[in-house]
Parts: structure tokens; C-alpha cells; sequence
């Protein structure tokens, strides 16, 4: 950090003399009295130290430069200053504590499948802020171009959130962001936007060398990967690209996209009271458990089948006469097979309906092909080069996780570095915020060598 005011650099900002030094006693007080402090001793201590910088801030202007420089409202600011001091005492970098103040801008926000507006207009303010021009096409997806030299790459994140997807104030525990408990954490895919935004904030500030960088924030990933499968490579002359999404360990590559199949099931029967003649009704529970439909992993795990959800039914005393299923089958499998695993879902449904004298009506929805990396696609190879100078192996990994490289290939040679968020699509999600950190280094450099060539 520096110690004088003016525009942020590339991490959370360049502090006054004031703040600097309340920090820089602080550290020490907090040291010096953690080693024989009890933990509600060190927690007052915290509160203490945290007070007076926070103080130091006020008086220096900095929440008038969060405000500036994150785009979020006053009453979010000293949740952020706050969170910043964490990160101070925890020894974490400027540019985690610039990652963590984007991430929670981010999740202040509300998005959903089609409705990813708020996090657009966010997203388009920032990279304004930048001085790049953005743009919405027809799909609803933010598009933005940095000019550079040589071949254009494309970074991609998605917008939008599985449901519900409110907006929150996430929890920040030794480095790692939680949900607060009443929503999921939204990191899929807030973490692969603040990567994203880190990267083309410090190409910028530092002017690092690179490429021409494609920014393209998708929508709608999560239902079928709407927002990739309509964007339009062509008028960008892009070929190459990353995308930044969860799968496994931050930094693992996908090497392999599973196909994805949606499909409906519709079972009709007929309806009546249970009290009266049965044999004039017809129930369509008993035709969905009498369905010997394939599920569940198949072919040592090369296929995945699953009824996700089931609603049957109008009443607690009426016989069902109608249950719709929405399920999905996930496959590595060549073609042929899976055509047959459909034909199998089939006709276990329209057999077992016509047993009882109901009728069964299956549609499926191919949201994406599956698809493999080659190891020797040159940008991957330049991600290997960098993890090499580090000393770190490439790690390739198949996943059935979809994600907006399966609906680019292969219109773009464009492959998924992983960003290390767990438990995804869950309330208990989270996501170690270090490890973004070493994706947006490790990308910085692959721009340089992308550049150099």
C-alpha cells in the first residue's frame, strides 16, 4: 500500500498517513496481544483496533472512495471498511481484499435466471468507470472489448444465480466467504465476475501488455446456457478464451464437458374421490412407481440420470390424475448410447401408462453437447507454461458440471478454470477468496505470454 490519496491501484486502495498508521499499530497491538489473550479478550481487542481505524478512514475519505471505486451504497460501506480490517489482521493481500470488496458489492445484488439486471447494470458501471465502452445484446448478455495487441481472447463469467439468489451481506471467516444463512452464497458465479473484473482492472491501471480482451458476462447459464449459446463469435474475430466457473479446486482445468439432456415427463390418469369406486379412476402416482425407467449413475458412472423434481395431485382427498417430473440425464457417452438411454426413458414411461390405462408424454431439451480439451491447444498451453514457473502441475479433470464453455466450443476454443467454490447451489456454499487471488495472477501472465506471441 502506498500512503498517499488519489485513484485505487490494482488492490483495495492507496491509503492516507492516518489509517496507514492506525493499521500499522494495530497489527502490532493485535500481535503482540493475541498470544496471551483469551478469545472474547481478542475479539474486544479486534473491536477496539477496528474502531480507531475505521475512524482514521472516515476522517481520511475513504468511504467516499469505496464509494467511488466499488459503486455500492453508503450503508454498505462501513460493512465493507469492516471487512477490510479482516483482511488487514489476517494477512491478506490488497488484492484479495479488492476481490472481497467486489464479491460483496456482487452478492449485495439479487439475480436469478432472467433476471440478472441489477448485476448487469453493476458490471456495466464498473467497466465504464474504466473508460470501455459495454454493450447488451439481443440475449441479454454484457459485452465488452479492450483493445490490445494480436489475437483477441474472450474471459467469460456468468450473471445469473440458481434460486433463490437474494441479495445478502455474505460471512467472511479466516478467508473464506459464507452465505449468511438465507440464501445460497451466489460465489457460482460472483467469484468467476470479480475474477474477471480484477483482471481487466489491473491490465488497465498497470498497463500490463496484452491481447485485445473480449469481456462477454452471460445470461441465463444456469437453464440451459441461453446467454453463451446465442452470443455471436463472429463480429469479435475471437477464437480462444477462458471461462471462469466452478467445478473442483481453484485453478483445476475441465477437460471434458459432459453432454445435458432436460426432460419432461407428463403423466395423465383420472381423477375422483377416494371414497367412492376406485375402479372409475385412474392414478397417476401408481403409473410413475410402476415406470422401470433407467437412473441413478449408469455404465460406471459415464452417465447420470435424475428426476430432480415431482408434483402431482390437486388436493389431499382427490386421486391424482396428473404428476410432471422435470428431470435431466448428464452423459460422456458416445451418441448411440445415449439416444438408446432416452428411448429407454421412453418407453418405460408410455409402457407403464398404458398398463393402468393413462397416457405418458416425454419431451427432451438437449441444452448442450459434451465436448474434450486438447492438451495441446496453445492457450492451455500457456496456462501450463505459467503453473510451471510456479511449480505447479496442470491438473485436468472431467466433470458433468456445465458451464458456458460447452455452448462456445467449438465455435471458441474456450476451456474453464475451476474457481474453487463448494458446495454449490446450496445455502451451504462457500468460496477460500486466496486462491481467486492466484487465478487472476496466473491469467495476468498467460495475457503476457498470449501477447508475446
Amino acid at each position: 500500500m502506498g500512503g498517499r490519496k488519489g485513484k485505487p491501484g490494482g488492490g483495495f486502495c492507496r491509503l492516507g498517513p492516518a489509517p496507514l498508521r492506525e493499521i500499522n499499530e494495530g497489527k502490532e497491538r493485535y500481535e503482540s496481544q493475541r498470544r496471551c489473550q483469551s478469545l472474547p479478550e481478542m475479539r474486544a481487542s479486534l473491536g477496539s483496533i477496528t474502531s480507531r481505524v475505521l475512524a482514521a478512514i472516515a476522517n481520511w475519505g475513504g468511504v467516499s472512495l469505496l464509494r467511488s471505486r466499488f459503486l455500492v451504497e453508503p450503508r454498505a460501506c462501513m460493512c465493507m471498511t469492516k471487512g477490510l480490517m479482516e483482511c488487514i489482521l489476517g494477512g491478506m493481500t490488497d488484492l484479495s481484499s479488492s476481490i472481497y470488496q467486489t464479491l460483496l458489492a456482487l452478492l449485495a445484488l439479487p439475480s436469478t435466471p432472467g433476471h440478472e439486471e441489477q448485476v448487469r447494470a453493476y458490471l456495466a458501471r464498473r467497466l465504464e468507470g474504466l473508460g470501455l465502452a459495454t454493450q447488451t445484446d439481443s440475449a441479454g448478455n454484457l459485452i465488452a472489448l479492450l483493445p490490445g495487441e494480436g489475437r483477441p481472447l474472450l474471459l467469460n463469467a456468468h450473471m445469473d444465480r440458481v434460486p433463490p439468489g437474494l441479495a445478502h451481506t455474505p460471512v467472511l471467516r479466516d478467508g473464506v466467504f459464507y452465505s449468511d444463512g438465507t440464501t445460497n452464497l451466489g460465489a457460482d458465479d460472483a467469484a468467476g465476475l470479480a475474477i474477471v473484473l480484477e483482471i481487466v482492472t489491473r491490465v488497465m491501471e498497470q498497463r500490463l501488455p496484452h491481447p485485445p480482451l473480449l469481456l462477454v458476462f452471460t445470461v441465463e447459464e444456469e437453464v440451459g446456457l441461453r446467454g453463451a449459446s446465442a452470443f455471436d463469435p463472429t463480429p469479435w474475430n475471437v477464437s480462444e478464451g477462458i471461462v471462469f466457473d466452478n467445478a473442483f479446486e481453484a485453478g483445476v482445468v475441465v477437460s471434458q464437458g459432459a453432454m445435458y439432456v432436460a426432460f419432461d415427463v407428463e403423466i395423465r390418469g383420472r381423477t375422483g374421490h377416494p371414497g367412492k369406486d376406485l375402479a372409475q379412476t385412474i392414478n397417476a402416482l401408481e403409473i410413475f412407481r410402476a415406470a422401470r425407467y433407467p437412473h441413478g449413475s449408469l455404465h460406471n458412472d459415464r452417465t447420470r440420470i435424475l428426476l430432480g423434481r415431482l408434483t402431482a395431485g390437486s388436493a389431499r382427498n382427490a386421486v391424482p390424475d396428473r404428476v410432471q417430473i422435470e428431470g435431466e440425464l448428464r452423459s460422456f457417452e458416445p451418441p448411440a448410447v445415449r439416444e438408446e438411454l432416452m428411448g429407454e426413458l421412453q418407453r418405460a414411461f408410455e409402457e407403464a401408462a398404458r398398463q393402468f390405462g393413462g397416457s405418458a408424454q416425454v419431451t427432451f431439451n438437449p441444452h448442450c453437447t459434451s465436448y474434450s480439451v486438447d492438451e495441446n491447444e496453445p492457450l492451455l498451453m500457456r496456462y501450463r507454461e505459467v503453473l510451471a514457473r510456479r511449480g505447479e502441475p496442470l491438473r485436468l479433470r472431467p466433470t458433468f458440471i456445465g458451464s458456458d464453455a460447452a455452448a462456445f466450443r467449438p465455435r471458441i476454443q474456450a476451456f474453464t478454470i475451476s474457481t474453487g467454490v463448494a458446495n454449490e447451489h446450496s445455502f451451504e456454499e462457500y468460496v477460500p477468496l486466496h486462491p481467486l487471488e492466484m487465478i487472476v495472477n496466473d491469467v495476468l501472465m498467460v495475457l503476457k505470454l498470449h501477447h508475446a506471441h
